[in-house]
């Protein structure tokens, strides 16, 4: 073995296990982001459901019980409503009809 070649396989392990590493944390990051918007939008479905069946107050409410603020709040012709919510800086909208699915006149 050359001279000039010792511990090279060291730097590459520790290279490569601080690539591990960050790759894994970069996953993690993402695996967190993806899980509070997805928490954001099931907040925002709900209080738009709930608006349908019990109004603004009934919205809020249900927003609140999944960690999450009600920003905006429409009721439009046909008691179609359209809810806004923020959960943890993940601001998330849906809309919500009252009858069966596909039943909204827009």
């Amino acid at each position: 073995m050359n001279p000039c070649e010792r511990g090279q396989s060291t730097v590459l392990v520790i290279f490569l296990s601080a690539s591990l590493l960050l790759v894994g944390l970069a996953a993690c990051l993402t695996v967190s982001v993806v899980r509070d918007v997805a928490a954001a939008e099931t907040a925002a479905d709900a209080a738009a459901l709930a608006g349908v069946t019990g109004g603004r107050e009934r919205a809020m409410t249900v927003a609140e019980a999944n960690g999450a603020t009600v920003e905006s709040y429409n009721e439009e012709e046909g008691g179609e409503v359209q809810v806004t919510v923020d959960r943890e800086g993940h601001r998330a909208t849906s809309r919500a009809a009252p009858g069966p699915p596909g039943f909204a006149t827009s």
